[in-house]
């Protein structure tokens, strides 16, 4: 464990002369959410279970200003049980890529604001199970398009390192669902302005820079 904490210091001390949120920095991040909802109405109970992960990675063009690319992999289950005994499971997986710009504000040595625009598409799958009498499995496929604004602090305990505290209140969401059964499409556009469990994310950033 010395030894690997040891690797790990002097990898990250050759960049970290001039890291941070300068000019020609290499931006390295990852941002994880996990979340849970139970929510009753009537003789209805539905629970999901969220997880999401983002992995980036991107350049500071000028002072402060990041430009990148942003990978989200999320998987959610949906379970709505009903007094009927009926009970309806849906897991969907979702992948999406595009990129990002973000801005820094930094407010002390080792403390920043950051505000940003995210863009994205990709590709979902669905799958629902409904034990009325029996088991019908639903699948369906869909084509994604989300854009989402995003605000946040970073911490820096060392030059090089960032943790990361950021929500998205703002979204907006173009989503093209096709059916496997039946060959039928919908689509559908979301706008979303709040903030919840599943719209903040806890993450870890590297800043790289060999000058």
């Amino acid at each position: 464990m010395k030894n690997l904490f040891l690797f790990f210091s002097l990898f990250f001390g050759y960049f970290m002369a001039i890291a941070q949120t300068e000019k020609g920095s290499v931006f390295l991040s990852g941002q994880l959410n996990i979340s849970s909802h139970s929510i009753e109405n009537n003789n209805t109970t539905s629970k999901s279970n969220n997880f999401s992960f983002r992995p980036s990675t991107g350049l500071f063009i000028s002072d402060n200003w990041l430009l990148g690319v942003q990978t989200n992999l999320s998987s959610s289950r949906i379970k709505d049980s009903f007094n009927s005994s009926r009970e309806i499971q849906t897991q969907s997986n979702q992948v999406l890529i595009g990129p990002f710009v973000r801005r820094y504000f930094p407010i002390e040595e080792k403390l920043a604001f950051f505000g940003g625009l995210n863009a994205a598409y990709g590709n979902s799958r669905s799958k629902r199970d409904q034990n009325t009498a029996g088991v019908l499995e639903l699948f369906s496929k869909g084509t994604n398009f989300f854009t989402h604004i995003d605000v946040g602090l970073t911490y820096f305990p060392k030059k090089w390192l960032g943790i990361e505290l950021s929500a998205q209140p703002l979204s907006y969401a173009y989503l093209i669902e096709e059916s496997v059964q039946n060959n039928s499409s919908t689509s559908s556009n979301i706008f979303s302005f709040d903030l919840n469990t599943s719209s903040i994310f806890l993450g870890i950033n590297f800043f790289l820079n060999k000058k």
